[in-house]
């Protein structure tokens, strides 16, 4: 029997094997089954953003680093100084190099490309089959949802449904002129030329070169923008907000991410969901990654210290509940979402919002940012039905979301939203815009790979 499986292989998985390998596990027999194929994986072009103070060597294998933000709208700009954060952006190819370097300095640890088709807990031990083939393990950690989350007799509310979701579109734009700040991110423009609660996410290389990504809040039962929307609204972002005049787009990225307010059922006897499959993104944001770092080290922390992986914090029930409101608003009225933005980033401490989406902040902390919020919006999200309501016209929040049923003693944990993590296995492909066309949809698809190699046997 192995000591730990791992099952997927992205930030995550990536993550918690790196942890292991460092903080304590490294002799043990642990088993990262991460399904990539051995071939040029093209969804190693994804990556992730997030903030950070510290400076380890997940922060070292960023390949860009901003010292500000910036949150725009039409009648208002919020340049937002980071110290003593940096924002980073580091790319799946990156993190696998960071855990193959760590995981080599073990004895134990071994990285495989491999499928897992399912995960069977039990009380000794779980099952998890591998290309066919069982493997049991003490501790088996999920990030793909392959365990369904349940076992019988388990009380507690239900994971929800499909709910609101965040679908996004990314450029590798390079203009013809000098556009954009290499040393700031655009963490949200809202002078997007539509109707919905989206905006633009700008993170520049250098003066003509810059990711630019479309982001939408999509809300329960509506359909979100269709490639050709999106396409005509970026190109109308570059030319006629930004003026950058001719352009051409490389690399394109597209994802959907759920945003469910609801705590899941995250652990069984002898399996742990991590990642998104254990509710490690923030509803209203969409952020992830950060918390996926906290995540991992307090697993392992656990492991060590108690012999189970189970001593880990949770987000508070009032995060999840004010997450929930804040989707209600979007759906309801989509214009709130720009000014919103710059509020939150607004008054006398512009980075209480980051520790409000690290879940960092007290319960005065939390008053004080929402007081800065557009008041009359958010109180009108409090009353059920109405427009963007269940039956009503733009769709809604599930009504019992905001009974979150969460225990009174739930300790704090800080989730925050990873903008460019490609979730559900959405594709990355080139694109040529001939002469600027729009560009057509992503091609959606999974990446399988069976070697019939089985190397941990």
């Amino acid at each position: 029997m192995l000591d730990a499986v791992v099952v997927g292989g992205g930030a995550a998985g990536l993550t918690l094997a790196t942890r292991l390998a460092t903080d304590g596990w490294g002799d043990r027999r642990v088993l990262v089954v991460d399904e990539a194929p051995l071939d040029h994986d093209r969804s190693a072009d994804r990556s992730w953003g997030w903030w950070s103070a510290q400076d380890g060597p997940v922060e070292a294998a960023a390949e860009r680093a901003y010292d500000s933000v910036a949150v725009v709208t039409d009648r208002a700009t919020r340049l937002v100084d980071l110290a003593p954060y940096r924002y980073r952006v580091v790319s799946l190819r990156a993190l696998r190099d960071v855990a193959a370097t760590a995981v080599a300095r073990t004895c134990g640890i071994e990285i495989v490309r491999a499928r897992a088709t399912a995960v069977v807990d039990g009380r000794d031990g779980a099952r998890v089959v591998v290309d066919g083939e069982t493997v049991e393990a003490a501790w088996v950690f999920d990030s793909t949802g392959t365990w369904p989350g349940r076992r019988p007799g388990a009380r507690g509310p239900r994971p929800a449904g499909a709910g609101h979701r965040m679908e996004f579109t990314g450029w590798q734009v390079h203009t013809d002129r000098n556009v954009f700040d290499p040393g700031t991110a655009v963490l949200c423009d809202a002078r997007l030329p539509c109707g919905r609660a989206a905006f633009v996410h700008v993170l520049p290389q250098d003066r003509r070169t810059a990711l630019v990504e479309h982001t939408a809040y999509v809300p329960s039962g509506v359909l979100g923008p269709t490639p050709t929307e999106v396409g005509r609204e970026l190109t109308a972002y570059l030319r006629g907000v930004l003026a950058a005049g001719r352009f051409r787009v490389g690399r394109v990225e597209h994802g959907t991410i759920a945003l469910r307010p609801q705590a899941p059922h995250r652990r069984g006897r002898r399996v742990l969901a991590i990642g998104a499959a254990g509710g490690l993104v923030r509803a209203s944001s969409g952020y992830g990654f950060g918390a996926i770092q906290r995540d991992a080290a307090a697993v392992v922390r656990s492991l060590v210290e108690h012999g189970h992986p189970f001593a880990v914090p949770h987000r508070p029930w009032r995060h999840r509940w004010l997450d929930t409101v804040f989707l209600r608003v979007l759906a309801r009225e989509p214009a709130v979402l720009g000014p919103a933005f710059v509020a939150m980033f607004g008054g006398d401490d512009p980075l209480r919002v980051l520790r409000f989406l690290d879940d960092g902040t007290t319960w005065a902390d939390g008053a004080r940012f929402v007081r800065g919020l557009p008041v009359r919006p958010f109180l009108r999200a409090l009353r059920p039905g109405g427009p963007g309501g269940p039956g009503g016209p733009g769709g809604g929040v599930e009504e019992h979301l905001l009974d979150a049923g969460v225990p009174r003693d739930e300790a704090s944990f800080g989730l925050v939203r990873d903008p460019l993590d490609v979730i559900g296995g959405a594709a990355v492909r080139e694109l040529d815009l001939r002469g600027h066309e729009q560009p057509a949809g992503a091609e959606h698809g999974r990446h399988e790979h069976r070697d019939g190699l089985h190397p941990w046997q």
